[in-house]
């Protein structure tokens, strides 16, 4: 009988996990879908955008160089630029969105690597919200 009940809690454990793991995957592909900022869905270029978010946030916040502005520009206008090749994905087919752009985002941080220092790498990462909802800043269209 002990046998039994220890089994049945077991599966129940074991299923509930399953269903939890499964609904927070939902979950992240539903967040991508909501916070699929591209440039064009902000009615600009991701030159633009890329500009503007460099000079507006991340010069400040990581304590850019005038040497390292242009380059940081140029990786963040390429991967807003490849971001927004992927973003009719977002509503089609969310998990394949999150997928991509999640790629895309570790080819951004790599190139910054190389031009950041790992101090400035840090706090790049640092200025990530835990989800797209919790920030209002406009660096949500670089992170989501």
């Amino acid at each position: 009988m002990k046998k039994v009940f220890v089994l049945a809690i077991s599966l129940s454990v074991l299923g509930s996990t399953k269903i939890f793991a499964q609904s927070s995957i939902l979950s992240k592909a539903s967040s991508a879908v909501s916070a699929a900022k591209t440039a064009s869905s902000l009615g600009i270029s991701p030159t633009a955008l890329a500009k503007q978010l460099v000079e507006s946030s991340l010069k400040s916040k990581l304590g850019l160089t005038s040497s390292q502005t242009p380059s940081v520009t140029s990786a963040v206008t390429s991967y807003l630029t490849k971001k927004e090749s992927i973003a009719s994905l977002a509503k089609t087919n969310p998990t394949s969105y999150a997928t991509k752009q999640s790629s895309l985002f570790d080819g951004l941080k790599t190139k910054l690597g190389s031009i950041l220092s790992k101090d400035q790498v840090s706090k790049f990462t640092a200025l990530k919200a835990a989800t797209p909802s919790t920030s209002s800043s406009p660096l949500t269209a670089l992170f989501y």
